[in-house]
């Protein structure tokens, strides 16, 4: 079974889930010629990945080090456990290990990423992946490999209008608008509508309309669905003190299937008053609704505007 950090919307009533895969086919020549330039070995950074990398465990390598794991599968004879971890920020002074790929695999996948068109004769509908997200399947109708970037979404650049260190209480008006903008296409996509800006509750929040989920620990966030009005009114009330980029990083991170832009959204949310700032800290690490029945409708997705 494939496992991949997932994107979740969450309706008032309703959850939709979309996997971080592009349907994408690329195939060359049916050659298997190697290829003329070297690709990303599968095992790290020069052997330097540690041995015994878990999930969730303090990592000690730099930030950003991912550690490919090929290994065999005890419960399978002959079949392999293979996993993409990466070495992220769970806080300001913490780095983990997040594995956020893993999947049985019935042949011996290369050690280096094949290109597209790369003959694959004996690991028919084996799928293998590669630093950073690269996934190669090997496809029986051609006897290639066809490997495509698995991103559910692309996030824009954030405003050159404003700078990285500008703190948030300290954007203009048009700082605020501009950025808000930038937030709301990196939500809806160039060009769709965005939600429709709604009164506030009796408590000055906004509604649930709708949720963006992180559950693991670079996206332990929550960002609600609301129009660049509500964007701008919920800037011009914080106190949090973070960088515009602080946030910029966190909102991409959700957004981009918990692969963080840089850092994540730790070092945000930690940040005193920065929680209800756009994003909304997951303290409860709420999941998707469980298929037994379990709901996890995020009701504190929401955040003040008035």
């Amino acid at each position: 079974m494939i496992r991949l950090s997932l994107r979740l919307t969450l309706a008032a009533s309703a959850v939709s889930v979309a996997a971080c895969s592009a349907q994408m086919l690329i195939e060359d020549d049916t050659t298997d010629d190697p290829p003329s330039t070297p690709t990303t070995p599968r095992d790290g950074a020069s052997g330097s990945c540690p041995a015994g990398v878990t999930d969730d465990a303090v990592c000690a390598l730099p930030e950003g080090h991912i550690c490919s794991i090929h290994e065999p599968d005890a419960l399978n004879p002959g079949g392999f456990n293979d996993r993409l971890c990466g070495c992220w920020e769970a806080s300001l002074s913490e780095l983990r290990w997040h594995c956020y790929w893993s999947a049985g695999v019935r042949g011996e996948c290369p050690a280096n990423e094949p290109r597209n068109g790369q003959a694959c004769f004996g690991l028919y509908g084996t799928e293998c992946m590669y630093p950073e997200r690269t996934l190669c399947t090997c496809s029986p109708e051609s006897g290639a490999f066809s490997c495509e970037e698995t991103v559910f979404r692309h996030v824009g650049q954030p405003p050159s209008s404003i700078p990285a260190d500008q703190p948030i209480p300290a954007l203009s008006d048009e700082q605020r608008a501009d950025w808000c903008d930038w937030f709301v296409t990196a939500r809806v996509g160039e060009g769709f509508p965005e939600p429709a800006a709604a009164p506030a509750d009796e408590d000055g929040y906004t509604h649930l309309r709708g949720c963006e989920l992180g559950w693991e620990f670079p996206c332990l966030a929550m960002i609600p669905s609301i129009s660049s009005t509500e964007c701008e009114a919920n800037l011009r009330l914080s106190s949090c003190a973070a960088p515009i980029s602080e946030l910029t990083d966190c909102v991409s991170t959700v957004y981009e299937s918990c692969w963080p832009s840089p850092h994540g959204c730790a070092r945000y949310l930690e940040r005193p008053g920065c929680s209800g700032t756009i994003a909304v800290s997951n303290d409860g690490n709420l999941r998707p609704r469980d298929p037994s029945g379990g709901s996890s409708e995020p009701s504190s997705c929401r955040i003040r505007i008035q």
